[in-house]
């Protein structure tokens, strides 16, 4: 066998290698910096927002008093007309819900915080991985380019042919180099979220192993039931319900019908009762709509499954006929770069369906 020939099946055999075994190492590298987890990350951005949370916590103390002083008062506070009946029966459950929602409304900030700092580092996890996949397809183009520049000089190869690997490989380069302008704004953008300065040293995000139950484990019925009764809107549009039904209570009791305050607050009833009612079906509507693209995510993912052991299979077939000498070299490289394009849409897929189960847990109040 010709020397040229073995060295080139073992410089194939070392690429394979690095390509099979060092993913994760190259994929590591794509970003510089320190690397902490996920969680990690989440417990900063939660400390960083400490500040925030305080202010929120005055402003609730401040509706805690309300709500207590008009409780408090109610009882001893005369009903012989519109305004003092308003204090007595209404002005406790204005204060309630204000201080209640308030409430909510700050644990939803925090859960919203928490996802976006979960769904930021699966992100920069995807373009870690997406670098080193684009960084090995380029060893491959130019292993290809010397290949195709031997056969140019030995003149078995066109000058407009031996470009187009030249072209190939500088396109692959601008193709990494958007991809790490990208992620320069994405660690910029991760920095702000955990309300660090941006001048710090990048953070890059330890790998994890993705883990999922298929969302028909999931009682739809019942998520929807429970949500209903723990989410801090429907809870708001319900307490104006109630606030507008003791109002016209009230207007009734002290207004004629031919007064103009009479009607509006007639209209701010019914007004509560149809937002309710469509706040109702917008929640209902969103919860069936996540939880269908859950469905579809995880489709997605056994099919990139199969299809990955479909291309492990075909890869692992060509290496053995490339040892044999039954395949060349480029045969061989194709079946490996197919199972890193299978590999890459797999873990792409599992991405998409982490995102999207995020935004379904946060959309029920987990």
């Amino acid at each position: 066998m010709r020397k040229d020939v073995v060295h080139m099946k073992k410089s194939a055999k070392i690429l394979v290698m690095v390509i099979l075994v060092c993913w994760i190492s190259t994929a590591m590298a794509a970003g510089s910096g320190n690397k902490i987890s996920i969680n990690t990350a989440i417990d900063m951005a939660m400390g960083n927002n400490q500040k925030q949370n305080e202010l929120t916590d005055i402003k609730i103390e401040e509706y805690k008093i309300n709500y207590d002083e008009a409780v408090r008062k109610a009882p001893y506070t005369s009903i012989t007309s519109y305004g003092s009946s308003y204090n007595r029966y209404v002005s406790p459950i204005v204060t309630e819900k204000v201080y209640e929602y308030a409430k909510m409304q700050k644990e939803d900030a925090n859960r919203l915080l928490k996802l976006n700092v979960y769904k930021q580092s699966l992100g920069l996890i995807v373009t870690y991985e997406n670098i080193a996949y684009q960084e090995k397809l380029l060893e491959v183009d130019q292993k290809k380019q010397q290949r195709a520049y031997t056969s140019y000089k030995a003149n078995q190869m066109s000058y407009e042919a031996y470009m187009g690997y030249e072209y190939t490989v500088e396109s692959r380069k601008d193709t990494i180099a958007d991809l790490k302008y990208g992620l320069d704004k994405k660690n910029m953008d991760f920095k702000i979220l955990l309300n660090i300065p941006l001048s710090e040293e990048d953070l890059v995000i330890e790998n994890i192993e993705f883990t999922y139950d298929a969302p028909d484990t999931i009682d739809l019925q019942k998520v929807i039931e429970e949500t209903i009764t723990s989410d801090s809107n429907m809870y708001s549009k319900t307490m104006d319900v109630k606030i507008q039904e003791e109002v016209i209570n009230l207007t009734k009791k002290f207004y004629e019908d031919d007064m103009a305050v009479y009607w509006q607050n007639e209209y701010n009833y019914k007004n509560a009762i149809n937002s309710k009612e469509v706040a109702l079906v917008n929640l209902e509507y969103n919860i069936r709509v996540a939880y269908n693209n859950l469905k579809t995510k995880y489709n997605k993912i056994e099919l990139a499954k199969m299809n990955l052991d479909i291309k492990k299979n075909a890869m692992d077939e060509a290496n053995v006929k490339y040892q044999k000498e039954i395949v060349n070299w480029d045969s061989y490289i194709a079946a490996v770069n197919n199972y890193r394009a299978a590999r890459y849409s797999f873990l792409t897929n599992e991405y998409n369906y982490m995102i999207a189960k995020a935004d379904f847990d946060f959309l029920i109040g987990k």
